[in-house]
């Protein structure tokens, strides 16, 4: 009796001494994976998030009657669309999600430029504020490894 319930904490003991580190290496490749994946996201994104998108931002202007400077900021969206060509092979879901969210912030800036009154110009900054947060939203979510929604 003593003899099967020693063979069986054997047997346990062996199973979980072989499974553990199977877990711990596929654990650590997951996470060497996404310590790699986060030094992409540094070299290729931090230049835009950081300094380009906020100073083109700056650039956007209404003058009473017309809202001009918004080339800047498409000028930052298409050096964002060539940086994310990584990404068409590499991780097409969130590849296709932000030059979705890109076309769409290029279409509103090309659309919504122009003449406009004082509200017109303020409902425009406001919606520029928030696909500039969409867009910042979708490289962070991918940066902490998160899945995007």
């Amino acid at each position: 009796m003593e003899a099967g319930i020693a063979l069986g904490i054997s047997i346990c003991a062996l199973i979980i001494s072989i499974i553990v580190p199977i877990f711990e290496y596929l654990w650590n490749k997951k996470m060497n994976e996404r310590n790699l994946s986060s030094e992409y996201f540094k070299a290729l994104f931090s230049d835009i998030i950081y300094v380009e998108l906020p100073k083109a931002r700056e650039y956007v202007h209404f003058n009473g009657e017309i809202i001009t400077g918004t080339d800047k900021l498409e000028e930052v969206m298409r050096l964002l669309r060539q940086k994310l060509i990584y990404f068409k092979k590499s991780n097409p879901d969130f590849y296709n999600c932000l030059i979705e969210e890109i076309q769409n912030f290029e279409n509103h800036l090309v659309t919504k430029s122009g003449k406009a009154d004082n509200s017109a110009f303020a409902s425009f900054y406001n919606e520029v504020d928030e696909k500039i947060e969409k867009i910042y939203t979708y490289i962070n979510s991918m940066y902490l490894g998160r899945k995007i929604k």
